[in-house]
């Protein structure tokens, strides 16, 4: 198995909390994630916290150390579920980035890496399927609920879908990048 569902890591609640605290900070960069010409939408992201040389930089202490401790949570949803352990530590983060989505967004297939797994949760307060913006890995189409997460090998093409509704929510998730 290459993936692994992990529901109800954060409550509703939780859910609600974090995506507001997020849109109160001044973390938000607009940029272009392909390095592509004439792409249309709002793209927005903010990288918490990445590995360069060996050496750790974390740019948002509250952030990283707030999605360290939700990543320990997944990690034993992983072990309750699964018994699968990825041996969540300081050291085996190598990057943890917040996208943020609205309609028209292109999307492009990527791997994260090769010998990691990738992180992924879903920090909107509510999302309706019928807006798009599921998450394919391969083949597969995921609908996220939020406050799941999502655990696969980070050598697998994946990405977001297309959003097709105006939304009144940003589609906010959390990629979190482990070598175990």
């Amino acid at each position: 198995m290459f993936m692994f569902y992990c529901e109800n890591v954060l409550s509703q609640n939780e859910v609600k909390e974090i995506y507001n605290e997020l849109f109160n900070e001044h973390l938000w960069a607009v940029t272009n994630p392909y390095n592509e010409e004439n792409l249309e939408g709002i793209y927005l992201n903010s990288l918490i916290q990445d590995t360069q040389n060996g050496k750790t930089n974390i740019y948002n202490p509250y952030l990283f150390g707030l999605f360290k401790g939700i990543s320990v949570a997944v990690n034993n949803k992983l072990k309750e579920k699964y018994g699968f352990n990825l041996n969540i530590n300081n050291k085996n983060i190598v990057r943890t980035q917040l996208n943020a989505q609205k309609k028209s967004n292109f999307n492009k297939f990527h791997i994260d890496g090769i010998e990691s797994y990738s992180i992924i949760g879903f920090l909107t307060p509510f999302w309706d399927k019928i807006w798009g913006g599921s998450l394919q890995i391969e083949n597969q189409n995921i609908a996220f609920t939020p406050g799941d997460f999502l655990v696969f090998k980070a050598n697998r093409l994946h990405d977001a879908l297309p959003i097709i509704k105006e939304t009144p929510f940003y589609r906010v998730t959390v990629a979190m990048f482990v070598n175990p």
